[in-house]
C-alpha cells in the first residue's frame, strides 16, 4: 500500500514508525512533526499539538510545524484566539 494513502487512512503502523524514529533520534524535529500530522488526521488535536510543540522546541524555525499548530489552534474549541 502506498504510504501516503495508508497515512491518510490512519494506518496505526505509521504512528509506531514515528515512535521508533523518535526513539532512535529524539533530537530531530521531523519525526515529531510527522507523528503530529498523523494525530491531526486522526483528529487527536491535543496529541498533535504536543508533537508540533516538541518539533518547534527542537527547531523553532520549522515553518510546517508552526502552520499545522496554528491550524489546530483554530479548530480546537477553547484553544483559538477568540475563545478568551
Amino acid at each position: 500500500m502506498n504510504r501516503a494513502i495508508a497515512f491518510a487512512q490512519g494506518d496505526k503502523q505509521h504512528a509506531l514508525d514515528y515512535n521508533t524514529a523518535i526513539q532512535v533520534a529524539p533530537k530531530r524535529a521531523q519525526p515529531y512533526y510527522y507523528r503530529g500530522a498523523f494525530y491531526a488526521v486522526q483528529t487527536d488535536g491535543d496529541a498533535a499539538l504536543r508533537d508540533f510543540d516538541t518539533a518547534l522546541s527542537i527547531d523553532p524555525q520549522f515553518v510546517a510545524a508552526l502552520r499545522q499548530r496554528a491550524i489546530i489552534y483554530l479548530r480546537l474549541p477553547n484553544r483559538g484566539f477568540y475563545s478568551h
